[in-house]
């Protein structure tokens, strides 16, 4: 039997801008008004990503014996600084291939607010039975204590590369799994010496057009801002920095905005030597 590390739950809310789920063979739940696009180009897309982030979890298993492998620990090193915390990374590798760690997906109008690549986090409130109510994170109640327990994604995913593609969205998986609790906006400590992740409570009111004063680790905006200032050991708190990791572990190289910290892997890794 095929062993399969994350469950991508596919669910749909009954809104009139939802048009449809995308499908996947992994476990699949519907709710009263679904319309599936099973069989679509994006539903195959979508199960694409799944298996690629599959194999790159699956992967990701080697570092739990890190102190004994220099090559993996260097490679943790390369993406989550030199000082990373081996043991907070380990436990999130946990957290991340439990094969019962699931991600629920709800379909997203293309251009909806909040939406940055076709990807979403949201929390989806509701028990199946057709009258979910879904919100994005940035329209919760901060006191609440709620956060993003699902992705909602739209046709614009598609438009990246699949290796892309599925970077992203292991990146925002680690945002909705409990137990990692990773984010994508960083802001200065006390001192003003280092970057320290922002918390969920000082977000979790905030429109994306009301946070300019952070700074965003997203891969597509400040992640090597990110990556040289932030304070040391806290870098796998930055979602992208899981995306990234999969994608090395995968292809043996950096993306290619990314390529300058190909010096960083061992040689004995790298598919090809970094380029100058």
């Amino acid at each position: 039997m095929k062993q399969v590390f994350i469950q991508f739950v596919f669910s749909i809310v009954a809104l009139t801008w939802c048009h449809g789920v995308l499908a996947a063979p992994i476990r699949t739940i519907y709710t009263t008004n679904d319309r599936p696009l099973v069989g679509t180009i994006n539903d195959n897309l979508l199960i694409q990503d799944i298996e690629i982030i599959n194999s790159q979890i699956n992967q990701m298993k080697r570092i739990h014996s890190a102190e004994h492998d220099p090559e993996i620990l260097q490679i943790l090193k390369a993406v989550f600084g030199d000082g990373v915390n081996l043991t907070e990374v380990q436990y999130m590798v946990h957290v991340l291939s439990d094969e019962n760690a699931t991600v629920p997906i709800a379909s997203l109008s293309d251009g909806a607010a909040g939406c940055e690549g076709g990807l979403q986090n949201v929390i989806v409130n509701g028990n199946g039975n057709g009258n979910e109510a879904v919100q994005p994170l940035w329209a919760q109640n901060p006191t609440s204590g709620k956060h993003a327990n699902a992705l909602r994604v739209s046709t614009t995913l598609f438009k990246d590369l699949p290796d892309i593609q599925a970077l992203n969205i292991l990146a925002r998986a680690t945002m909705t799994l409990d137990g990692m609790g990773t984010g994508d906006y960083w802001k200065l400590d006390a001192e003003k010496q280092n970057l320290v992740p922002v918390p969920f409570e000082e977000l979790a009111h905030l429109k994306e057009s009301e946070k300019g004063g952070y700074v965003n680790g997203g891969l597509a905006h400040d992640y090597l801002a990110v990556y040289g200032w932030a304070h040391p050991g806290l870098l796998h708190m930055n979602a992208a920095n899981w995306g990234v990791l999969g994608y090395v572990l995968a292809y043996r190289h950096f993306p290619e905005n990314l390529r300058v910290l190909d010096q960083k892997l061992p040689k004995s890794f790298l598919l090809e030597e970094p380029t100058s």
